[in-house]
């Protein structure tokens, strides 16, 4: 996979695909197909997919570390709760302990977090130990 930056042919595919992919964005299946059809053409052509997805900002569902924040309930007692990446509310302290924990949120696709599944042309997460 390549990792240094993008060739002026490869940065042409990208803005190319994502003008297409802007075009789709009213119908969700064509904009999902169109996403899958990219990526596959990149990865064939030895491009780099995470690099499209850094630049396309996709999302998908992965594994992430929650975070430790104060809430504000209506009658204004304030206690420390779970959020998730997004910052939505993930649950109190009292249920999941006071570290933060590993929760499954839609998060930016990276290397780190997602391997590219060539079979179903999209990203599968990988889990933390």
């Amino acid at each position: 996979m390549n990792t240094t930056e993008p060739t002026s042919k490869e940065m042409g595919l990208i803005k190319h695909l994502s003008r297409r992919n802007y075009q789709l964005e009213n119908t969700k299946e064509d904009l999902e197909n169109a996403l899958r059809t990219a990526l596959s053409m990149i990865h064939e052509c030895g491009g780099d997919v995470f690099l499209y997805a850094k630049k396309n900002d996709l999302r998908e569902k992965g594994w992430a570390m929650t975070h430790i924040g104060e809430y504000k309930n209506k009658k204004g007692i304030v206690s420390l709760v779970h959020y998730t990446p997004n910052n939505y509310y993930f649950g109190s302290i009292k249920k999941l302990g006071d570290k933060p924990i590993e929760c499954f949120t839609y998060i930016k696709i990276t290397r780190e977090k997602f391997r590219y599944n060539e079979k179903t042309n999209w990203f599968d997460a990988i889990k933390s130990n």
